[in-house]
């Protein structure tokens, strides 16, 4: 008997969720999809920017550390904001409503974003297919 056939793929979505008291969030939850709002994502060399324009807009961008030549499957730790960041340890920043602190087929991308060091958080996932 074969295989069963891989699952399908999702499709492109974004969720934000803000602890209360996080600047950037506003302590608010935001889901995006392409059916209302406009996704963009783009990879050039070791720095990876994502794009919103829904009900609001957004903006990411994941710095890879300079030690990785392309994007992996893993846990990118002590990031710090890009693009301020040390390039050993990579950075990441993400902001909205102007409020801020390769080839890719696929991306799948959980990360937590504490302000100057806070301890509200903004919780951001994002699947998105080409």
């Amino acid at each position: 008997m074969p295989p069963p056939p891989p699952p399908l793929p999702q499709p492109t979505s974004i969720n934000l969720s803000s602890d209360p008291g996080d600047y950037i969030g506003g302590g608010q939850a935001y889901s995006y999809s392409q059916a209302d709002a406009q996704i963009t994502v783009a990879a050039q060399g070791a720095l990876l920017t994502i794009s919103i324009d829904g009900d609001e807009s957004w903006q990411g961008d994941f710095r890879l550390p300079d030690s990785c030549s392309q994007l992996e499957p893993g846990t990118y730790n002590n990031l710090t904001r890009y693009p301020f960041h040390d390039p050993a340890i990579g950075g990441l920043s993400w902001s909205g409503e102007g409020r801020g602190r390769n080839t890719l087929t696929a991306i799948d991308l959980r990360f937590e974003q504490h302000c100057e060091g806070g301890g509200p958080a903004l919780h951001g996932e994002l699947h998105w297919i080409q």
